[in-house]
């Protein structure tokens, strides 16, 4: 008896009507961004790719694979983005994020000191950052130690919740320098980060309620990801978009607006104290899963003093509207500006 798919294949030119055996290899050695240029030639090669996706994915990701819905145009935008991540940083090292936490700490000294800081003192503050040093990750995981316990109990992995927590905590601007340099540097840290949020995407239930960040200021956008100075831009037009290169933290705590500007939320020696920053917000709003890619920020820390949300790199974002003011919880008004976006971005 013959199939209707081999009668389909009898019609078709040579390459397209070979077995899908010889077909599933000659595609599981394309590139993702390859295998997407192939989609749309036939319901057999769409097939075909999607099945090429599925068992990659599996194989390089397994501790993801009970979280991934069937989706096979998202597999291959997960493959891509496991590429492009590689093809910035490097691909993930054998040595785990641990092994570059002095280099996590000097990029940190020279942001601060410049060219000031002389061989003797780094080598001094790389005395700090050994075990029992005041800059050790045993010092660093006590003061986070709430924040990596609510990610264990949340389901984290417990080396991805600790190693996530710590990293993000004072960390962004470098990672997002190695990213914007194709640095190799931090590869192992970022692709932690990557791996730890992807997990929780693909475990996503439900977007995440509305969040906020500051512009500028302590800790702002900005000063992260120059990305984000676009949005300082007079003429600036909604539904512009553009990319981020680095890692974000919002708060879905709306005390955090306040009549004088944005209440920055800070972990300071294991307690939350609020900073108040002069400075524009961004209102993050989150959407449902779709086969353009994840549309929510990602929870990473919810207790009575925190109501984190994160957000990973690269991620596309788009403009939807500028407010002049806010009203707050309180029901002051806030002068200044909003802007609130949209969110999309694959991990894997």
């Amino acid at each position: 008896m013959v199939t209707t798919r081999a009668r389909s294949r009898a019609r078709l030119p040579v390459l397209v009507a070979l077995p899908d055996e010889v077909m599933l290899l000659i595609f599981s050695h394309l590139k993702a961004s390859n295998s997407a240029s192939v989609l749309g030639v036939c319901h057999i090669w769409n097939d075909l790719v999607a099945q090429v996706c599925h068992d990659k994915l599996r194989s390089e990701r397994a501790q993801l694979w009970d979280g991934m819905v069937h989706r096979p145009r998202l597999w291959l935008k997960a493959r891509m983005s496991i590429d492009e991540l590689s093809q910035r940083v490097g691909h993930k090292p054998q040595h785990s994020w641990r092994h570059e936490w002095t280099a996590l700490q000097v990029s940190m000294m020279r942001s601060h000191f410049g060219d000031t800081l002389s061989t003797e003192q780094l080598h001094y503050y790389e005395g700090l950052c050994k075990p029992g040093g005041k800059l050790s990750i045993e010092m660093a995981e006590k003061d986070f130690r709430t924040s990596s316990a609510w990610k264990v109990q949340a389901g984290w992995d417990q080396e991805q919740a600790v190693g996530y927590t710590l990293i993000t905590a004072a960390f962004k601007p470098y990672l997002c320098r190695a990213f914007q340099q194709r640095s190799r540097e931090l590869a192992a840290s970022s692709h932690l980060l990557a791996d730890a949020l992807a997990r929780q995407a693909w475990r996503l239930s439900e977007p995440a309620p509305s969040c906020y960040a500051g512009l500028t200021g302590l800790h702002g956008l900005v000063g992260n990801d120059n990305s984000w100075a676009v949005l300082q831009e007079q003429q600036l037009a909604i539904g512009s978009s553009f990319v981020t290169s680095a890692f974000v933290e919002t708060s879905a705590n709306s005390t955090c607006l306040r009549k004088d500007g944005f209440n920055l939320p800070l972990n300071s020696y294991g307690r939350i104290v609020h900073h108040l920053q002069d400075t524009d917000v961004v209102h993050f709003v989150s959407e449902p899963t779709d086969n353009d890619g994840f549309h929510s920020l990602i929870p990473t820390c919810l207790n009575e003093h925190e109501l984190e949300y994160d957000l990973p790199a690269p991620a596309t974002i788009t403009l939807r509207s500028i407010s002049d003011s806010w009203l707050t919880d309180d029901g002051t008004m806030m002068r200044r500006r909003v802007f609130t976006v949209g969110v999309t971005y694959m991990v894997a």
